[in-house]
């Protein structure tokens, strides 16, 4: 993919969560750490509100969101790094920050590997990210998410980086 096409998927990326990116540094403005495809994966369903003892191909099944984004963002408020993780499907951007909290829990320098969690309480989610951004390997995300609701249900996904 070309640096040129890579910035404009980046722009058009940054335009649907609702904020200008200009790819400089030096900018106090929210800036796109990665952009993540669609997410492939699988999902454990509840049985009458609880698991089974066995698992079997009824509680756990193929999921995924292939037209989907997920996008991890970060900006500077003063002496304070802020993180948010987007989430566009279907055309609709979800922003964690905005429906809950996202916390970083740990960042390691050597490999680029970001681990968040997100609780959002519009939802009833609980989430986690593992953000892999090294460049020297296949950047991606590995994320789980656990809902309640009428359908309760956890996944565990994985998606491709640029």
């Amino acid at each position: 993919m070309t640096k040129f096409r890579v910035l404009n998927l980046v722009t058009a990326f940054a335009i649907a969560l609702g904020f200008a990116w200009v790819p400089n540094d030096s900018i106090a403005e929210p800036k796109v750490l990665a952009i993540c495809g669609g997410s492939e994966g699988y999902a454990a369903h509840t049985s009458n509100g609880l698991f089974a003892s066995k698992l079997g191909a009824q509680l756990i099944q193929k999921d995924g969101f292939s037209d989907s984004k997920i996008g991890l963002l970060m900006e500077k408020k003063g002496d304070k790094v802020e993180f948010d993780i987007a989430f566009i499907n279907r055309g609709v951007t979800y922003r964690d920050a905005d429906e809950g909290t996202v916390q970083l829990i740990k960042f390691n320098p050597q490999n680029q590997t970001f681990l968040f969690t997100s609780i959002t309480n519009k939802h009833d989610n609980v989430r986690t990210y593992m953000f892999n951004l090294d460049k020297s390997s296949a950047k991606h995300v590995l994320w789980t998410d656990s809902q309640m609701g009428s359908s309760p249900r956890t996944r565990l996904m994985v998606a491709n980086c640029d």
